[in-house]
Formats: C-alpha cells, structure tokens, sequence
C-alpha cells in the first residue's frame, strides 16, 4: 500500500509558481511586464517576457519531458488514491491534486497529435515550428513561461467577456445581483422559464453564447472561436456545455469544502477562469465573493442540471450587468 509524500512535493512546478502582476494595458504578449522577484524559473531568470522564437523551439524537448513527468505524477496519484491505506483515505484526493490530473488529461488530450508528429524523423521538425510561430493555438502550459500562462489567461477571459452582453439578453433578469432570486425566478423547478432548465431546453443562439462564454475553442483567435462556435452542431454544444457545468459544479463543492485561501496566484487564475471571472488584481476577492454566493445558493437549490446552469451563468450576467449599469 502506497503512502503518499506531501502533497507541496508532488506538485509540478507551475502550481508553485508566483505570477507576475497583470498587465496594464490589453496590448499582446509583446508588451512589457514588471518583474517579480519571487517568479523565478528552475534556471533563476526572471520570466518578464515571453521567449523568442528560437528560444520556444530550443525548449520544444524539456517541454516533452516535462509533460512525461507529469504523466508519471498522474500515474502515481492515481496509484496511491486507489490503495486502501494512504494519506488521501478520510477526505478523498485532494482539489490540487484532483486539479492536477483533470488538467492533465486536457493537456494531453491536445498534445498527442503534435507529440506524435515530433517522433518520425522525416515531420520532427514540425512541431518546434509550429510551437514556435502558435504557442497559444498548439501547446499547453509545459512549453509556456510564467508571463506567457497570465498573458494568455488574460486574452481568453477578455475574448470569453465579449459574449456576456449577447448571454444576458438570453436570460429574463432585473439584477443578477441577488443571486439567490436569480436562481428562483429563472433557474429553479418553481420558475416560469423552463426553457433554461435543461441544457437539451437552450435555444441555439442561447447555446452560442453561453459556450463562448465558457471557453469553447477560446484558445483559437476571437474570430475563429466564434466561426466554430457558430458552426458547431447542438448536440456538440450541449455535450461540451453539460461537461463544463459538471467540472464546475464539482470544482466549486470541493473548495467550499477544504477551503480557498491556500490556492497559488495560478490556481485562483484557472479558478476565475473556468468561473468567467475577471482576470485582475482583484481576483481572489472575485473568487471569494462567487464561491460565497455559490455557497447561499446552495442551501436550497436542488443539485440538478438547473443549478449547474446557474452556476455557468452567474459571472458572465453579473459581469454583462455591471457594464450596463457603469
């Protein structure tokens, strides 16, 4: 039986990482960001800036390497979780490390293909190319600096932000505000709009917009995240859509549950993320206020589809009323 090593061991080396301080205009990655001591890379430099070309194809390899570490960590979660004797026995696996392989399986998931293209020796050299001219489009978080995970972190949720407007004019509401009426008047078995009880109950264009607003294909350009948003059947939407509402309906109980003040600067930002929080100064205030609220909710919501529906719409309504009333 496997008797798990502290946790802070385990852990790869982004999760440990100190992101350096949001940007202060929405400029590209090009722009200058102001240093933090503490965001170190394993070398000692100082990630202010994302890598030149040549740098990103050099780094292609310990970017392999690294993914493959982290398969065996997976592995070896795996392995110790399943034991009937292990640190993890009385409260399960914890979210980091529940994080960790969820995130994990996305990584690899969108890996594969471009790993599997830099084994034959004839296409090899593909892979540095594309890494070097797409790093956002085609790798993951292993060949991406500290600057580079917060600049592209900060794209996304601006993109994912365009949508809220149109997802809010799905959505019958005086103020998303209270949000426990929110979720009585639209939301819950007692409401009159059935028609946002269901995923399978979504209009299209409601569909359209509530998958922008979650993230669908957001790691593409805004113009061709929303061509294939618009072009992607419903029975795609509603399944990806169905998924997402799961991993966050589950993401919010357990940190209700084990608490949220112990996150890393990267953890409280993919937390926002996945919310449709604001990527800012403020976002672990952001993820307090949302995951309180969630927490009001709660207590007499029913745990069904209808919720987790709530929960995919909080932020993005909160967010498209706040732009109103400003």
């Amino acid at each position: 039986n496997a008797v798990l090593p502290p946790l802070a061991v385990m852990m790869p080396a982004r999760f440990k990482s100190t992101l350096p301080p949001p940007s202060s205009s929405s400029a590209s990655l090009s722009s200058s960001a102001t240093p933090d001591k503490s965001n170190k890379k394993d070398d000692g430099t100082t990630a202010a800036a994302p890598p030149t070309l040549m740098q990103r194809m050099r780094a292609f390899p310990q970017g392999v390497k690294e993914l493959y570490r982290d398969c065996m960590l997976y592995r070896h979660i795996q392995d110790a979780a399943d034991t009937p004797i292990n640190a993890w026995t009385q409260t399960g696996v914890p979210r980091r490390a529940f994080q960790q392989q969820r995130q994990l399986r996305a990584d690899v998931s969108a890996m594969l293909p471009l790993i599997l293209l830099y084994i034959p020796p004839i296409v090899g050299f593909i892979p540095p190319l594309l890494a070097a001219f797409c790093p956002r489009q085609v790798l993951t978080r292993h060949f991406h600096n500290d600057f580079e995970i917060r600049a592209y972190a900060e794209q996304e949720s601006r993109q994912r932000m365009a949508s809220y407007e149109g997802l809010a004019q799905c959505i019958p509401m005086s103020s998303p505000h209270d949000a426990v009426r929110l979720y009585r008047t639209v939301f819950a078995a007692s409401a009159d709009h059935d028609r946002v009880r269901s995923v399978q109950a979504l209009s299209r264009d409601h569909l359209i917009h509530l998958s922008l607003s979650i993230g669908i294909h957001q790691h593409l350009p805004h113009w061709m995240s929303t061509t294939l948003n618009q072009s992607s059947p419903s029975w795609y939407l509603r399944q990806h859509i169905a998924r997402v509402g799961q991993m966050v309906t589950q993401d919010d109980a357990i940190l209700l549950q084990e608490g949220y003040d112990n996150l890393t600067d990267i953890e409280v930002m993919d937390a926002c993320l996945m919310r449709g929080l604001p990527i800012d100064a403020s976002m672990r205030e952001s993820l307090r206020d949302h995951l309180e609220t969630i927490a009001a909710v709660r207590q007499e919501a029913e745990l069904d589809e209808a919720f987790r529906l709530f929960t995919l719409h909080l932020a993005p309504l909160r967010a498209a009323w706040q732009r109103r009333t400003s």
